[in-house]
Parts: C-alpha cells; sequence; structure tokens
C-alpha cells in the first residue's frame, strides 16, 4: 500500500526536486509528500524515518476512520484512511463518496488498484 501511495504521489520518486519537495506541489515533502503545512516531514526524502512519518499518518487517519464508520469492513476502513491520507480530515459523508474530498476526486480508488 505505502508503494502505491508513493506511486500515485511522486511517481515512486520521479516528482521530487532537489530539495526533497513535490515537482507539482512545492508543500508535499518527499517520496510520500508529507505535507508541510500539516506536519513537520522527517528524515531526508527517501528515507526510512519519512516512510515511517507517512505510515504513522496513513494509521492515524485509519483511527479516525474506524471511529467515524465502525460499520465499514476493514478494507473499506482502510479505503477511507487513504482519502483521508489524501484529502486530510474534511468530511467523508459515506463510502460512495469517499474520493469526494481527493485530489481528481479518484485518489483512493487509484492508490488501490496499484496496490
Amino acid at each position: 500500500l505505502l508503494a502505491a501511495l508513493a506511486s500515485r504521489e511522486t511517481r515512486a520518486g520521479k516528482f521530487v526536486n532537489d530539495e526533497g519537495y513535490g515537482t507539482y506541489d512545492p508543500n508535499g515533502y518527499g517520496l510520500l509528500q508529507v505535507d508541510k503545512n500539516a506536519h513537520t516531514p522527517e528524515g531526508e526524502p527517501f528515507s526510512e524515518e519519512h516512510i515511517e512519518q507517512a505510515a504513522g499518518i496513513l494509521l492515524g487517519m485509519l483511527e479516525v476512520i474506524k471511529k467515524e464508520f465502525p460499520q465499514w469492513t476493514r478494507a473499506e476502513q482502510l479505503r477511507g484512511a487513504v482519502a483521508r491520507y489524501n484529502g486530510g480530515l474534511r468530511k467523508i459523508n459515506g463510502l460512495a463518496e469517499v474520493d469526494n474530498i481527493t485530489t481528481k476526486k479518484d485518489y483512493s480508488a487509484d492508490v488501490w488498484a496499484r496496490a
């Protein structure tokens, strides 16, 4: 799943500039595009520390989704967490609209397909 996130975010590092920020998003740092406006980026752009930070952010979003949607299956909750990884804590109205908060409104579906 983290590899799929990296693929969607930076095409596995292809779109990370020399300073470690996204070619198309100057707020996103590293392979997994940790948003510097919401988090303090950790580690070098391709480091284990960076990957662990991004994984922690994803897990934090999963905990939020589990509380909001306890009736969803584990897979549905994980998909919601992926959407939240991209869209932040904006309101999700339900599974059918999970990507309404995401970039191009297809983020979790695309990451899920890549995974």
